[in-house]
């Protein structure tokens, strides 16, 4: 077996331990507030698509070069981009622009993440700061 298929394997299953042990915790949670077992799905299903949009914001905010580590401190700011990342109806587009997958996300006028309820905010936040290497 060739090495780098070995560690993928290995962190494909150490990600989806985390996962599973994370979906426990929050079903224990919900569990713990006396929630029934719909209103258990309910909480659920909100706390993943708020880690799902969180995630998507950072991702979007990475690839439009936006220091979000220089923003600690500012939690509004952050909750605000992630609550308008949740409610927003461009989220298949996004996820295949930020994959590079999508024909249509590659070649309309939406290329540069335009479609994206942050991009005005991530125009104005810090840039990360990228080392040049001079030969």
């Amino acid at each position: 077996m060739d090495i780098n298929v070995a560690v993928v394997v290995i962190l494909s299953a150490i990600v989806s331990v985390l996962v599973i042990e994370y979906l426990s915790s929050l079903w224990i949670k919900a569990q713990s507030k006396g929630l029934t077992r719909i209103a258990s799905m309910r909480y659920l299903d909100q706390e993943l698509r708020a880690l799902t949009a969180n995630s998507r914001m950072r991702r979007m905010a990475r690839r439009k070069g936006v220091a979000l580590h220089e923003l600690v401190g500012d939690e509004q700011l952050l909750d605000e981009a992630k609550a308008r990342c949740e409610d927003c109806d461009q989220k298949e587009l996004c996820e295949a622009w930020l994959d590079g997958d999508s024909i249509e996300a590659s070649f309309t006028t939406k290329a540069e993440g335009s479609f994206c309820p942050n991009s005005a905010i991530f125009e104005q936040l810090p840039k990360e700061r990228q080392l040049r290497v001079v030969a």
